[in-house]
């Protein structure tokens, strides 16, 4: 019957695989991504930090050198790791002594970063080993303007450095691995820098800015003074540079256009806010690109920007997917555009033809805009607090995926339709034979042969049940695999249910384990929707427990019953008068100590086999562990050295339980000793969560094995000698009624240590 269904699984996997493959233009134009040339695809996320790497246009994504760095919830970092290449090889990390880090990047393989120390402000030189190679303070003036507290280093030729902190203007050179600082201005808020080598600044005051021009080896100086808002932006945009500013709360913001020659040229604003907005020129052609949204669908639109203040309508307006949204940022990069989402990104080619558009969860990680990056096919979003890297991915289909956009909601429906009756007819004809696979046990060894008496299928259940172990060779006669002497049996009933074909129920004994185990054999037929004979289904049940159970149920009634007539034994028994004779003295008091071990024996059973009842109160450790020493006459066991270093602490838990299973464990003890000179010690501690009783022996102590099967139900070393393991399960039930645990430390030879470990507050069980 198994084998029948793998069978018909298979044939339905083929199927199903064969319609996917059909199916998988229609599927993928459902995906935004699929449906363009290119997709994006997380492949590596940085929580917690910015990730940089170096901007030389020679850099692949293998030899690249990248820069993480972790802020701390403050807001500085103290953290700086090293590594070349995506794979991450040959990691290195940087703390600063007592600093933290306000801004790094990658030179021409060095490192360069801004460190404070003590109120002290450096400029830090690092090979790619993150060796020190030379550093230098940074003389900054005190400012209160709150605008001008950034930290910046951005790169002005192979070189020179253009770093800027809290308001200080720095020019930096690298030269023969030594820095050479020079201040250039200060108050300065922004900057950018131009393909001229030189940089733009801007200083904000009040409600107005200054903007300038300056270069490594000229003097600054300021050329215009402008209005700007809350949001301010530079860009670089051929000979000019276009100053973007507008109030947090509004989506719209000025352009203003000036140059070094003549300062102040002209302005317009744009229906947009800043960070929507770009700026674009290629070579003489100047134009501004932006995001709207209008009627709840967004659209890219782009101007073309004359020689003086005209701007022209809307030369270009691209509608933009409307799973997208929330639009955050539009960002260039390598000559591609990326409009960047809450839920995802979509690029554009320098054509401004839509390339990609993948959903990503950008919102939900980025707390502020990242910033973009292209290393390779590898897109680097890095904001403070979080970085990704994109691997981009080509699609083969995608023009077949865009035609399918538009027919794919007719035909799909008509396809999953074929479907569905395709499965409903072979869901039909194996409608029988999955009902006989629900009707069998699901539990127990499962073995499959098929009608020529050959394994196809089998589990681990059925693997121990044989005796076999790892992974066995298929497609066998049975009796190949039933070599031991114990599975003739099986092998005799699979060869009666292959040759009459019909069902087999009965009940064998397998020896295992150095065990006799009882097993219920339930042997099926499995037959084809034609009636035709397809092999058999062998299922066996281990009910050893249960029928321990059962025969222990009976114990106990009997047990039962055996109380009353013990107790009348023992209360004669106390009454006879002994005065006369001393002989006759002992010879009660033996009797006594039997009578009451029977008694505690049938309790044993009675405790075994019914359900407890809790009755747990606070008791001393110290009074429980006399208890259970008192049970045992030193006379009887004169070989025995009995110990009690239990102290006086409070335990909550049902005492008659406790002393029942720890008199057991001091009986075990007794018999690891084998009728030498030995000692038993009882002792009890406890901590803030626990308490401790534990039971030591000088008996000869356990190996690995046996200590395995300690608390197994019915296990015993003593089998031989009358032994049937209920000793070892009431310690188990009464510790697990208690909630509590057993620690076992033993080694053979030297003796075993067993240590019940009991919750110290009230719980339930």
């Amino acid at each position: 019957m198994y084998l029948k269904l793998l069978t018909k699984i298979n044939k339905l996997l083929k199927i199903f695989i064969y319609i996917i493959i059909f199916l998988s233009p229609i599927y993928s134009a459902l995906r935004a991504d699929s449906s363009y040339p290119l997709s994006w695809n997380t492949t590596e996320e940085f929580p917690g930090g910015n990730l940089s790497a170096s901007k030389s246009k020679s850099i692949t994504d293998s030899n690249c050198l990248f820069c993480f760095c972790k802020p701390e919830w403050y807001g500085a970092s103290e953290d700086l790791s090293i590594w070349r290449g995506l794979g991450k090889k040959n990691v290195k990390r940087i703390s600063p002594e007592n600093g933290i880090i306000n801004s790094a990047t990658i030179v021409n393989d060095f490192l360069v970063i801004i460190n404070k120390i003590n109120k002290k402000y450096k400029v830090n030189l690092f090979d790619n080993n993150l060796e020190l190679i030379d550093s230098r303070e940074l003389q900054l003036i005190e400012t209160n303007n709150l605008l001008i507290t950034n930290s910046r280093i951005e790169q002005l030729d192979s070189n020179n450095l253009i770093l800027l902190q809290n308001g200080s203007m720095f020019n930096v050179k690298i030269q023969n691995n030594k820095l050479i600082v020079n201040k250039i201005i200060d108050e300065v808020s922004d900057f950018i820098v131009t393909e001229d080598n030189e940089f733009c600044f801007i200083s904000i005051k009040s409600s107005n800015a200054v903007v300038g021009f300056g270069s490594v080896s000229g003097n600054p100086a300021a050329v215009a003074i402008i209005p700007v808002y809350d949001k301010i932006r530079l860009s670089y945009c051929g000979k000019q540079i276009a100053v973007q500013t507008s109030i947090r709360q509004y989506s719209e913001n000025l352009v203003q256009f000036l140059d070094k020659k003549n300062g102040f040229n002209y302005s317009f604003s744009i229906e947009s806010g800043i960070n929507l907005t770009l700026i674009d020129s290629e070579k003489d052609n100047k134009k501004i690109i932006y995001v709207i949204n209008e009627k709840n669908r967004n659209y890219l639109i782009v101007r073309e920007i004359g020689n003086k203040s005209s701007v022209s309508n809307y030369s270009e307006r691209l509608p933009l997917a409307q799973e997208f949204s929330e639009p955050l940022a539009l960002k260039k990069c390598n000559h591609n555009y990326y409009i960047i989402f809450r839920n995802g990104i979509i690029s554009l080619d320098k054509e401004l033809k839509l390339i990609s558009a993948d959903f990503i969860s950008i919102g939900e990680k980025f707390v502020e805009i990242p910033d973009i990056q292209m290393i390779g096919n590898n897109l680097i979003l890095s904001s403070f607090n979080y970085s990704i890297i994109l691997k981009s991915s080509t699609n083969n289909f995608w023009l077949i995926n865009k035609y399918f956009i538009t027919t794919g909601k007719f035909i799909l429906p008509i396809i999953l339709l074929i479907i569905v009756l395709i499965f409903f007819q072979l869901y039909r004809h194996q409608k029988r034979l999955l009902k006989l696979l629900f009707d069998i046990p699901s539990t127990g060894a499962l073995i499959i042969l098929d009608k020529k008496g050959r394994l196809t299928r089998i589990n681990d259940e059925g693997k121990r049940m044989l005796g076999i172990h790892g992974n066995i060779p298929f497609n066998r006669i049975f009796s190949y695999y039933c070599s031991e002497e114990h599975t003739k049996t099986i092998s005799k009933l699979a060869e009666s249910s292959l040759i009459t074909r019909e069902s087999i129920k009965q009940k064998i004994k397998i020896p295992m384990e150095s065990d006799v185990r009882e097993w219920y054999c339930l042997i099926e037929p499995v037959k084809n929707i034609t009636g035709r004979f397809r092999g058999i289904v062998f299922n066996g049940i281990d009910i050893t427990e249960q029928l321990e159970r059962k025969r222990l149920s009976n114990w106990a009634q009997l047990a039962h019953d055996m109380q009353t007539n013990l107790s009348t034994i023992r209360l004669n028994a106390d009454l006879i008068e002994c005065n006369e004779s001393q002989s006759n003295t002992e010879r009660k008091r033996k009797i006594l100590y039997q009578v009451n071990l029977l008694i505690n024996r049938v309790r044993d059973i009675v405790t075994v086999a019914r359900t407890d009842i809790a009755n747990k109160s606070i008791h001393s450790a110290k009074t429980i562990c006399s208890e259970v020493l008192s049970e045992f006459d030193e006379l009887m066991f004169p070989n025995i050295t009995f110990n009690d270093n239990s102290s006086d602490i409070s335990i909550w838990c049902d005492k008659p339980k406790i002393i029942r299973a720890l008199r057991n464990v001091v009986e075990n003890g007794i018999k690891s000793i084998k009728g030498n000179a030995g000692t038993i010690t009882i002792s009890s501690s406890s901590d803030t969560r626990f308490s401790y009783i534990a039971v030591k022996d000088s008996g000869e102590g356990m190996d690995e094995s046996t200590k395995s099967k300690m608390l197994k139900p019915y296990f015993t070393t003593s089998e031989k000698h009358g032994g049937s393991g209920i000793g070892t399960m009431i310690m188990q039930q009464v510790v697990e009624f208690h909630n509590g645990r057993i620690d076992i430390e033993s080694t053979k030879g030297t003796g075993s240590e067993i240590t019940f470990v009991l919750p110290k507050f009230k719980q339930s069980r």
